[in-house]
């Protein structure tokens, strides 16, 4: 997962792919690899050229996104603010990759604003839920300094039905995560984008049982 560029607490989740946690230091591993983000993917074999590019996975939990980019040929350099998330990922690369793949993928341990280098492209996938729109901001404009070529974000949506289930969420309390998950409006995400000069080129979703996302893919104009 990734921290904004200044110290924020971190509130804790509410179901993610790639896991984030309000103490990283003890966060429960899963203990089956999430599934790959498949509309990311869906779109990394759609262009058919993977092979070679360069792709910075920032908030790279347990390796969902990195491990399978890997396996297609792609130069991964993957984090996580987690020691124990990065070091898992790095475990599971080395089990399910073979010698040439998992020597293609690095696997460390960063926040957002420790990144460096320059990449094709850039995801931060289901870091956004976690953070205010205004360090939701500063983390884009963090990722486009280091993208190339391309930006890949996802985000809760803030629409009426995720709203509701918010405010519901509220009367039970506990343990429950929901009522803590920051939701962003998606004019309010492509705003940044085009803040820093990026163009949306395609918009998709993602969804489990619990959970669904926005993703957006946004490019340089040549």
């Amino acid at each position: 997962m990734r921290a904004p560029c200044h110290p924020l607490p971190l509130p804790p989740i509410l179901v993610c792919v790639a896991a984030l946690s309000p103490a990283p230091a003890h966060h429960p591993l899963p203990a089956a690899p999430p599934p790959p983000p498949p509309q990311i993917l869906s779109w990394v074999d759609d262009d058919g050229d993977a092979a070679g590019q360069t792709f910075c996975d920032a908030g790279c939990g347990v390796g969902s996104l990195a491990i399978p980019l890997a396996a297609r040929g792609a130069v991964v350099t993957a984090s996580d603010i987690s020691p124990t998330m990065a070091a898992e990922a790095a475990r599971r690369a080395a089990a399910a990759l073979d010698a040439p793949a998992a020597a293609r993928a690095t696997f460390r341990t960063a926040d957002l604003c420790a990144l460096d280098g320059f990449y094709d492209t850039v995801a931060c996938v289901d870091v956004m839920i976690h953070y205010p729109q205004a360090d939701v901001d500063e983390m884009i404009a963090a990722l486009s300094a280091r993208a190339k070529r391309r930006l890949i974000v996802s985000f809760a949506p803030k629409t009426l039905a995720y709203s509701l289930f918010k405010k519901v969420g509220e009367f039970f309390p506990g343990p429950s995560k929901a009522t803590r998950a920051y939701l962003h409006a998606e004019a309010d995400v492509v705003a940044a984008l085009e803040a820093q000069g990026w163009t949306i080129r395609r918009r998709g979703s993602t969804a489990s049982k619990f959970y669904f996302s926005n993703v957006l893919e946004a490019v340089r104009e040549a």
